[in-house]
């Protein structure tokens, strides 16, 4: 930055109008980096509102890895079932078809499933070895 300081300061006009650029340069990324935090911030305070206001309240039954959303009687869509077991929402769908996944309840027609059930589901597939019996 010694060199901007223009003809006053002695530099060549070339030096500071490179300089000048580089710093228009960087002010434009940095308000644009303010401008995507400000979005991040506003997003986390949106969801903070949110789970106050009862739209997504909290379970408090749910072990870590499995995500703190639901509604007031603990249940999952099944995206959130899916995300807290680290599978897709494919997956989910074929082990629902082929009785393979966790238990589910079906409410007006959509599949929801009960915290408790993704907590037995992940509990019943511990291993402790790769092949032959579950160790619990």
């Amino acid at each position: 930055m010694g060199s901007f300081r223009g003809v006053a300061g002695g530099t060549h006009g070339g030096d500071a109008t490179v300089n000048a650029e580089a710093l228009r340069e960087a002010i434009a990324a940095a308000k644009r980096a303010v401008a995507l935090a400000s979005e991040a911030i506003q997003d986390a305070q949106n969801r903070a509102n949110a789970m106050q206001d009862g739209a997504c309240g909290a379970v408090s039954a749910v072990p870590a890895g499995v995500p703190r959303r639901g509604n007031r009687a603990g249940l999952l869509t099944p995206a959130d079932a899916a995300d807290a077991m680290n599978i897709s929402i494919p997956t989910l769908a074929r082990w629902r078809s082929e009785g393979a996944g966790p238990a589910y309840v079906k409410l007006g027609g959509r599949v929801l499933y009960k915290v408790g059930d993704i907590e037995d589901f992940i509990e019943g597939s511990i291993r402790t070895k790769t092949r032959g019996e579950r160790s619990r």
